[in-house]
């Protein structure tokens, strides 16, 4: 009982450790510091990892799912408003990417068209 109390606890924290993370990107894409933001990415990534080896992710204590859950809402919630931040600057790179003579130099920097041919 003491090791699965250890793995929920630690399930716990890497879920606080998520919350934490994206709190950090949501302040990093209000400054539209896109690079801090992937950054951030990558660590979750990391922290979704280690999850996977813990197994069941279903704190059996109340009060560690109820973290758990508060925590999890407070990422998905993070992940919403960089969203929404990031949409105009992905609308903009659309744009940019989609005019014919941007997609030449592109195609021509990166010998795309040699390919086709």
């Amino acid at each position: 009982m003491i090791d699965d109390l250890a793995r929920q606890q630690r399930i716990v924290s890497f879920y606080e450790e998520m919350a934490l993370v994206s709190d950090q990107m949501l302040a990093d894409a209000r400054l539209e510091n896109w690079d801090a933001v992937v950054g951030g990415e990558r660590r979750c990534a990391e922290i979704i990892e280690c999850l996977k080896t813990l197994g069941d992710l279903a704190p059996v204590i109340p009060s560690l799912r109820q973290q758990k859950a508060e925590f999890a809402r407070q990422v998905l919630a993070n992940d919403a408003a960089i969203r929404d931040l990031a949409q105009p600057r992905l609308r903009q790179l659309e744009l940019k990417l989609n005019n014919p003579g941007n997609a030449r130099r592109l195609a021509n920097a990166y010998n795309a068209t040699s390919r086709f041919d």
